[in-house]
């Protein structure tokens, strides 16, 4: 999970974002958000079968050494 993050034009009203929103608001694909939340690199939560991604702390990934 080496891809970087580039800080998004706005701030997202939501602390948490589903994987589409999240991957709208970032620019990352639906499909390495949700292979990140399985792995454990991505920060967020589970509810029922929904992943929440923090995004907060996903922009705070860019700044983070790898």
């Amino acid at each position: 999970m080496n891809k970087k993050i580039e800080a998004p034009d706005f701030t997202p009203i939501k602390p948490f974002l589903t994987i589409n929103e999240a991957a709208a608001w970032s620019g990352l694909g639906r499909d390495y958000l949700r292979k990140g939340c399985k792995a454990g690199t991505i920060p967020h939560i589970k509810s029922g079968t929904k992943y929440l991604i923090n995004a907060s702390k996903l922009l705070a990934l860019e700044d983070s050494p790898d």
